[in-house]
């Protein structure tokens, strides 16, 4: 005859070696062993069902914090500051819900507000320096007289669909972020400038180019 309350303390072993000794999962090893511990303390299922009480609703809340503080620590560690407010604003509150779907419930309205968050936290259309570039190139270029009219209509395009696509992001933007403005410091935080392989040199002419043709 299977033995099922031995099976199931077995089982509840397990998953508490499984979070043994992981720095990271710290909270949810605590969890894991109240859990074992309850189970491992009886002779009967019964017993065990009552020992059980919300400890299963904490193991969510448990491995709620853990998994939220490993996203906080990789967004701090590449300064993502605005990123890093979604796990910390989740770990901070966790520990005050017993219900997993109260639980769960936060979390999706948390998440829903750091990506609202992160929306308002573009440096479109900058992160596209193609216009720019174009503009540059025919505004230096050296040309007989006949082709300066040309080149000057090349550069008044490109500048009016660099606008064009300034607006179009503030209107993109705005429907999720109601008046939305392009801020000019923004893409010298750290989170944004990493992403732009070049110097400074290079760095601070394209946005002070950016800047002055979008009369920012």
């Amino acid at each position: 005859m299977t033995d099922y309350l031995k099976e199931y303390q077995e089982y509840y072993r397990v998953r508490m070696q499984r979070y043994e000794n992981d720095p990271e999962y710290t909270d949810s090893y605590q969890s894991e062993k109240a859990i074992y511990e309850a189970i491992a303390g009886v002779n009967e299922m019964e017993g065990f069902r009552e020992r059980l009480g919300n400890l299963n609703e904490l193991n969510a809340v448990a491995y709620t914090r853990d998994k939220q503080r490993m996203y906080l620590r990789h967004f701090e560690s590449m300064q993502e500051t605005v990123r890093a407010q979604t796990p910390k604003r989740i770990m901070d509150k966790a520990p005050s819900y017993e219900k997993v779907m109260d639980l769960i419930e936060m979390i999706n309205n948390e998440e829903a507000k750091g990506m609202l968050e992160i929306t308002a936290d573009s440096v479109s259309p900058f992160d596209n320096w193609i216009l720019l570039e174009y503009i540059e190139l025919y505004s230096k270029a050296d040309v007989p007289e006949q082709y300066k009219s040309t080149y000057k209509k090349y550069i008044d395009d490109y500048t009016k669909d660099q606008r064009e696509r300034l607006a179009h992001s503030e209107g993109e933007i705005g429907k999720f972020v109601p008046g939305w403005k392009f801020k000019k410091d923004l893409p010298t935080e750290f989170r944004h400038r990493r992403k732009f392989p070049v110097n400074d040199a290079a760095f601070e002419a394209r946005l002070k180019q950016f800047i002055q043709i979008n009369n920012l």
